[in-house]
């Protein structure tokens, strides 16, 4: 039995998650259904509360949430969902709602903390500079320069930029409620669905919806080479289960940029920089955790 324990919880779309562990390993961990916000923290709240049982006294909870959120602390809204799509969730105050657990709280991105632990347990070991992306209900990037998660006066979101669209192949008008045919109004899981009423691993193989969201995801992944210049761009999300989708990104890469990059020149050297995820879905759970341990015991961050 351990004296004290670390807490992570995970807000997704369509499920929740929390977690508890050392910091580095998850032990135990409880999947719901995304509810109503209050709905949804009172059963995460219980589950860790229970866990007090076992584990001891509860040192730290890390926080991963879907986004927009302020994490501008001196904010008085620090800790509040922003403009989602999710519109029960708009306004609601993550600080304030786990603050009854009485232990230090870090707040962060759930694609930010997917990328703190892939960074540092995951496909971007080794590497100084990751990208770590999801492509599922949302689109989503984190950046980790030199270890450390990229922040600005919020959190990017890489997933709302412009793409080239040929409306004559794809003339679809996307979902995003705030840009329409951005990149996630294209190519996130609700915009394949809408398009075609299947997911892209239910359509054939020969289906033209594989090549277009290659594409659309190539023009991500040439957009981060350029701005960031990564070791790595890791590929995660629902929709990159799709078999074969990883590779074709690939492929459209390099045709993308043309020759234009010394070391992305052919297909191998794509293999070293687009990265399949090694931790599965328990990333963004062991990210926050990894964050809550290291802001606690003053490492990094």
């Amino acid at each position: 039995m351990v004296n004290y324990f670390f807490a992570a919880v995970e807000l997704g779309g369509t499920k929740c998650k929390a977690g508890v562990g050392d910091g580095v390993r998850i032990i135990d961990e409880i999947t719901i259904p995304t509810r109503s916000p209050e709905e949804t923290v009172k059963i995460l709240l219980n589950f860790i509360n229970e866990s007090k049982k076992n584990l001891g006294r509860i040192r730290g909870l890390g926080i991963a949430s879907f986004g927009p959120i302020n994490l501008n602390f001196p904010s008085p809204d620090f800790g509040c969902i922003q403009n989602s799509p999710k519109e029960r969730w708009v306004g609601f105050n993550l600080q304030q709602a786990f603050t009854i657990l009485d232990c230090p709280i870090a707040i962060d991105t759930d694609v930010n903390s997917a990328c703190l632990s892939e960074t540092y347990f995951g496909a971007g070991r080794d590497s100084k500079n990751v990208a770590y992306v999801t492509i599922g209900t949302g689109i989503g990037v984190g950046i980790a320069l030199d270890g450390v998660v990229f922040r600005g006066k919020t959190h990017p979101e890489i997933g709302h930029i412009s793409v080239n669209q040929d409306v004559y192949c794809d003339p679809f008008g996307g979902v995003c409620p705030y840009h329409g045919n951005c990149l996630e109004g294209l190519a996130s899981g609700p915009a394949i669905f809408a398009r075609w009423g299947k997911s892209l691993t239910d359509l054939p193989t020969e289906h033209s919806g594989h090549v277009l969201q290659a594409g659309y995801l190539a023009q991500l992944v040439k957009m981060l080479t350029l701005s960031f210049s990564p070791d790595k761009i890791i590929l995660g999300g629902g929709v990159m289960m799709t078999p074969g989708l990883i590779d074709l990104v690939r492929v459209k890469t390099l045709e993308a940029l043309n020759g234009y990059i010394a070391g992305l020149l052919t297909l191998e050297e794509m293999l070293s920089l687009i990265k399949a995820p090694e931790l599965g879905d328990r990333s963004g759970l062991l990210g926050a955790m990894l964050k809550i341990k290291n802001m606690t015991l003053g490492e990094f961050a």
